[in-house]
């Protein structure tokens, strides 16, 4: 199960990290999108892998 676990700080700091260097700084808006549409894929990706069970 701990397979399954997503570390949420370490995709913030990556998600952070590639704004800072491809603008020069990070917009909150942008980091808060880019964490909606991984959680929304990882969400999606776990209910087909329900729905294959």
């Amino acid at each position: 199960m701990t397979d399954n676990i997503i570390d949420y700080e370490k995709a913030g700091r990556e998600i952070v990290g590639k704004r800072n260097r491809q603008r020069g700084y990070a917009d909150l808006r942008d980091v808060i999108e880019d964490v909606s549409e991984r959680l929304n894929r990882v969400i999606e990706e776990r209910i087909n892998q329900e729905r294959n069970y």
